[in-house]
């Protein structure tokens, strides 16, 4: 072998060995304790098996992770794009997804029972979480600063949480625990029953206007209303003002509403709430209506209301509007038995009121033909029948047949919308004509 082949040889042997170690590079792993971490920068996963608990990174109450003490994957977060944890462990230590700017999906075990402080804060590509089976522990701001965080998901089994609307409770529903930062909704009404919200339960909220704190309502956590760009006004219900955590208040706060009569009481309170009354110029008070309507039937008609309130007196109208399918026919519950598609009411008491608008289906004419007279020539009208023309009402699901007289050599073919079943079923939305077609055969 001459010295250039052996040098190349031996150049292309090198080669290859770097060229391993390179792909292999792509794999990082770790022990921590009992647990392990495997990271394929590749696919960006991040696997994390054994057994017991993770170990709590820096994770604080005020900024999360900086400097020593950060989870031994975080070096490489920017390759993060899921995260599965196998079963066996237990816990989410403290920040240990912080900063992992490309994670966008996690798989929860049926093991893992808790959510520490701060463990996906600063996630800013992840749209949608969902809490594993086993989870009954989510400490504070585990999902704070996730700018595109829409829904919470909960998997079947849990017992200790609740979700509505993408937004997670307790499941006694005595806690909200967080409403993602860009969950859609723009007019929050807290659920009757709710009596706390967690620590930045709505903070850094995207798309809020308007929140309504129910009468249950008697803790409100640090950080609650702050850092939320469009909220602009916030109406509590009962008399008495909940206990305020210190709080920053958005800059955007302009309207604070209280029942009549609950000003003082606001304004007067011990904590906190004089930093609200001066960022809005005071407590504006307002009678504690709420107005329900809902319909029978959306396809046949809808409610619209308009509303007029003071403190002396509160002016209402719900107007009942048909659909093309539809006809109004009566209200139930507080206007029951009213008949007239149009109601002002005037009261002068706080209350709950509901208006239920009761719609009917409009009635349509279903027509059958004969959609072949002649086969090879023949006249063949009067060797079938066709089935199901009558009246009925929007919605109904009928049945439409063609009947044959056997011995004359004919089949059904289709009907003249081109469907070939025979029975058919159809659902009546309109004054329809259904023509069947004939062929010769068995």
């Amino acid at each position: 072998m001459t010295m250039n082949r052996f040098l190349r040889t031996f150049c292309t042997a090198i080669c290859i060995v770097f060229g391993w170690l390179a792909v292999q590079a792509t794999i990082y792993t770790g022990t921590i304790g009992a647990i392990q971490w495997t990271l394929d920068t590749e696919s960006g996963v991040l696997t994390i098996y054994g057994t017991g608990t993770m170990r709590n990174y820096h994770g604080n109450w005020d900024y999360g992770c900086r400097g020593n003490g950060n989870a031994p994957w975080y070096r490489y977060r920017t390759s993060i794009k899921s995260v599965v944890i196998e079963n066996g462990v237990t816990s989410i230590g403290n920040a240990a997804f912080y900063q992992c700017n490309n994670l966008t999906s996690i798989s929860m075990p049926p093991s893992l029972t808790k959510i520490s402080y701060e463990a996906f804060r600063g996630c800013s590509n992840m749209e949608e979480i969902t809490i594993g089976s086993g989870v009954c522990t989510i400490q504070d701001r585990w999902v704070t600063d996730c700018p595109k965080l829409r829904l919470i998901h909960l998997e079947d089994g849990n017992t200790c949480f609740a979700v509505i609307d993408g937004i997670i409770y307790t499941a006694d529903m005595e806690t909200i625990v967080k409403m993602p930062d860009n969950n859609p909704i723009t007019t929050y009404v807290i659920p009757d029953g709710v009596s706390k919200m967690a620590t930045d339960a709505v903070y850094a909220q995207q798309n809020v206007e308007s929140i309504t704190v129910p009468v249950s309502m008697t803790n409100i956590d640090y950080g609650v209303f702050d850092n939320c760009p469009k909220l602009t006004t916030l109406i509590f219900k009962a008399d008495t003002p909940p206990t305020l955590a210190k709080d920053l208040i958005g800059t955007s706060l302009q309207f604070i509403y209280v029942p009549c009569d609950a000003g003082s009481s606001y304004t007067g309170a011990n904590g906190n709430w004089g930093s609200y009354s001066d960022a809005t110029g005071g407590f504006t008070e307002s009678p504690v209506i709420t107005l329900n309507t809902a319909t029978n039937n959306t396809e046949l008609g809808t409610v619209v209301t308009t509303q007029q309130a003071d403190c002396e007196h509160y002016m209402a109208q719900v107007t009942a509007e048909p659909t093309i399918h539809g006809i109004f026919d009566h209200w139930e519950d507080d206007g029951a038995g009213i008949t007239d598609d149009n109601i002002d009411f005037h009261v002068e008491v706080n209350g709950v009121y509901n208006y239920t608008a009761i719609f009917t289906p409009k009635q349509y004419t279903i027509s059958t033909e004969k959609g072949t007279t002649r086969v090879n020539f023949r006249d063949v009208t009067s060797y079938y029948t066709v089935n199901g023309a009558g009246t009925y009402y929007y919605g109904d699901t009928i049945e439409i047949s063609v009947s044959i007289e056997p011995g004359h050599g004919l089949k059904f073919s289709q009907w003249g919308d081109g469907n070939t079943e025979n029975p058919r079923r159809v659902r009546v939305t309109g004054n329809t004509t259904y023509s069947a077609r004939l062929a010769s055969g068995k």
